[in-house]
């Protein structure tokens, strides 16, 4: 079994590995990618479980959460996955603010800032409902019922707000707008990250 792929400074290649490893097991590392897969060039699976919960909220996060069981015989094994049911739901997703419907001509009106806000809530209160519904589909349905606790979900809006030519985007703080759903997600001030599209410098 491996520890991690993955350092501060680089990763280790599969190809670096021994060639006598019948299935190497990624740790540490947070996206859950359970079945195995199989490197042809070194003739051995590849497993990465995945955290167990989530720890940082970034896309690889988001996959369901699952441990994996093996039966090894041998030189042989088989494997019965099992999702995780009491992970916290993490749903997490990007947007292009002028690529919105109505957001592109929004950026030439001055004092856009409410209209702004109330779209992108629009778009977390969604996020929410399916982070509801992603949880429960996870249970077994004679587990749920009206009193069913639903542990309060992770959300993560990455907004890249670069505004088309000429104009402009007024945008709240953003802890001031992920502070609008206290009591109903566990990450209160960070739901949304704002970020402007990069730009490439070319030298002469």
């Amino acid at each position: 079994m491996s520890s991690h792929a993955y350092t501060e400074s680089g990763y280790l290649p599969e190809n670096f590995l021994p060639d006598f490893v019948d299935l190497v097991v990624w740790g540490h590392e947070h996206e859950c990618i359970i079945d195995p897969r199989w490197n042809p060039e070194m003739s051995f699976n590849v497993m990465q479980p995945g955290s167990s919960v989530a720890t940082s909220l970034m896309p690889g996060e988001a996959v369901p959460k699952h441990v994996a069981v093996l039966d090894i015989t041998g030189r042989d094994f088989t494997q019965k996955n099992i999702r995780l049911k009491t992970v916290r739901p993490f749903i997490m997703r990007e947007v292009v603010l002028q690529e919105l419907k109505g957001m592109k001509a929004l950026a030439k009106k001055d004092n856009n800032r409410t209209e702004i806000t109330n779209h992108l809530q629009g778009i977390v209160e969604e996020l929410i409902e399916e982070a509801k519904a992603s949880w429960l589909e996870s249970q077994d349905m004679e587990d749920t019922d009206e009193d069913t606790h639903i542990p309060l979900p992770l959300i993560r809006l990455r907004v890249e707000y670069t505004a088309p030519e000429g104009g402009k985007y007024d945008l709240e703080n953003p802890q001031r707008f992920s502070n609008r759903f206290v009591g109903r997600v566990a990450n209160v001030n960070d739901v949304v990250q704002f970020h402007r599209k990069k730009t490439t410098t070319t030298r002469e």
